[in-house]
């Protein structure tokens, strides 16, 4: 083998290694999100993620959308809905 053979081997084996790595990142970025936020289904959000890149990619986008759009803030137990209702009279 010649050295730029050897040359052309390691470049190669550099951009394999560094795409499967992209991949991986790529795929794991939703579900990392939505469990940073304290998202109730973040579990799902990170299959999600999985499977969306692994079927080309339609789904990831999604996935991203759903791991930023968590679900409605519930109110807090000393908050308005915790409070009695004045009565009438």
């Amino acid at each position: 083998m010649q050295p730029l053979d050897i040359f052309a081997l390691v470049v190669l084996a550099v951009v394999i290694l560094s795409a499967l790595i992209l991949f991986v990142v790529l795929a794991r970025m939703p579900g990392v999100i939505a469990r940073k936020r304290g998202h109730p289904q973040a579990d799902a959000i990170g299959v999600g993620g999985w499977l969306g890149l692994l079927f080309g990619g339609i789904l990831w986008p999604v996935m991203m959308i759903w791991a930023f759009a968590g679900p409605a803030p519930m109110p807090d137990a000393g908050g308005a809905a915790g409070r009695p209702r004045p009565e009438a009279g």
